[in-house]
C-alpha cells in the first residue's frame, strides 16, 4: 500500500539522537505512512541504528549514500526513494510531535503546495528550553529585507512534484548548511502555494554540533547576498 506522507531523514553521524528522531516518526498517531532514513556516510554507529529500525518496523527504509558528506545529496537521495505523494522533511536530531503527520496532511488542500509550522526548541537532553518559533507565513519581501527565511527547515512538507522540481542545492550551499534555505529562497520566489500551520509541530534540536552553531557567518552571508541580489534587483526594478 503506498503511504500517504513520506518522512525524508538525512543522517550524517548522527548516534546522538538518530534513534529518538526514528522513534518520534514511528510514533505518529497517523499511520500510513514510511519514513526515508538516509545514512549520509557516517562514521559511527548511525547505519547500524537505522538498520535495526527497518529490521524491527516495516515502514523504516535506509538509504545508503557514498562519498564524502553531502547533506543536499543526502536529502535528494531520500526524496528519489519516496513514495508517498506529500513529503515531510525532517532533520536528524529534530523530534516530530505524534500529530505532525495527520496536521500536514490536512494542511495540503486547495493547490497548496508546501507547508510548513511552528518549532519548540529543545535542548541536548529533548527538553524545551521555553522559546518557541512560530514565524506565521513567511514572505519573500521579509526574505529580501533580513536574508532570512523564517522557517525551521524540520517543520518543511512539500508535494512530490515540488520536491523533483526543487531539489535540494548539492554544492556550495550545502557546503555550509544553507541547501534548505536556498530552496525556501526559491519557493518563495516562485511563488510556490504555501501554507502555515499554526502549531507546534516539531522539536528543533539547539546543541554546539549543529550546522547553525558551526558554520562560518561571512561565507553565509556572502552566499546569500551573492543569491539575492537578482531578486532585490527585480524588486527595485
Amino acid at each position: 500500500m503506498i503511504p500517504d506522507l513520506s518522512f525524508v531523514i538525512p543522517a550524517r553521524n548522527a548516534e546522538a539522537w538518530l534513534a529518538e528522531t526514528i522513534g518520534s516518526c514511528i510514533g505518529q498517531m497517523y499511520k500510513g505512512i514510511e519514513i526515508i532514513v538516509v545514512d549520509d556516510a557516517s562514521e559511527d554507529s548511525t547505519r547500524r541504528i537505522m538498520d535495526w529500525y527497518a529490521s524491527k518496523e516495516p515502514r523504516v527504509k535506509p538509504v545508503y549514500c557514498r562519498g564524502a558528506g553531502n547533506r543536499g545529496a543526502a536529502r535528494n537521495a531520500g526524496i528519489a526513494q519516496a513514495t508517498a505523494p506529500i513529503l515531510a522533511m525532517l532533520d536528524a536530531d529534530d523530534l516530530c510531535s505524534q500529530d505532525r503527520a495527520r496536521e500536514t496532511l490536512r494542511a495540503f488542500s486547495n493547490g497548496i503546495e508546501w507547508v510548513c509550522s511552528g518549532a519548540e526548541i529543545i535542548d541536548s537532553i529533548s527538553e524545551p528550553i521555553g522559546q518557541r518559533l512560530e514565524p506565521g507565513i513567511p514572505t519573500l519581501a521579509r526574505l529580501l529585507d533580513t536574508g532570512l527565511a523564517h522557517i525551521v527547515h524540520s517543520t518543511m512538507a512539500m508535494r512530490a512534484t515540488i520536491c523533483k522540481t526543487y531539489p535540494y542545492d548539492e554544492g556550495e550551499y550545502q557546503a555550509v548548511g544553507l541547501d534548505d534555505w536556498h530552496l525556501q529562497t526559491r519557493l518563495l520566489a516562485d511563488g510556490a502555494a504555501l501554507a502555515y500551520i499554526p502549531r507546534i509541530l516539531v522539536g528543533w534540536r539547539q546543541h554546539v554540533s549543529n550546522t547553525v552553531s558551526t558554520r562560518n557567518p561571512e561565507t553565509v552571508k556572502a552566499l546569500k547576498d551573492k543569491f539575492l541580489e537578482g531578486f532585490r534587483a527585480k524588486t527595485v526594478a
